[in-house]
């Protein structure tokens, strides 16, 4: 079965816990699904990369166009997420 509702998804080449290739799964079963391919990303997208929040962005204000985010296209350095500032500290 297939969705119609149109859907962003944004994935980080680098995440380990949904891989790339699980969302382009999960893209290919949805009929209006955009996928953004983030380099040097990992796990948390929105977090790491102000491009995804202007991608998101501008879905939000219009699910039905093509989201254009020119900054997929450039280089960026590799940016690592901490998902809690305990992350850090030995036990």
């Amino acid at each position: 079965m297939y969705s119609n509702v149109s859907t962003l998804i944004l994935t980080g080449v680098y995440d380990t816990m949904v891989p790339t290739s699980l969302a382009e799964t999960v893209a290919s079963t949805l009929r209006s699904a955009q996928i953004l391919r983030f380099r040097n990303v990992g796990h948390d997208v929105y977090a790491a990369d102000a491009c995804s929040r202007d991608s998101v962005a501008q879905f939000i204000n219009n699910p039905n166009v093509k989201v254009d985010a020119p900054c997929l296209r450039a280089p960026k350095p590799f940016k690592f997420t901490i998902r809690s500032p305990n992350a850090l500290q030995k036990s």
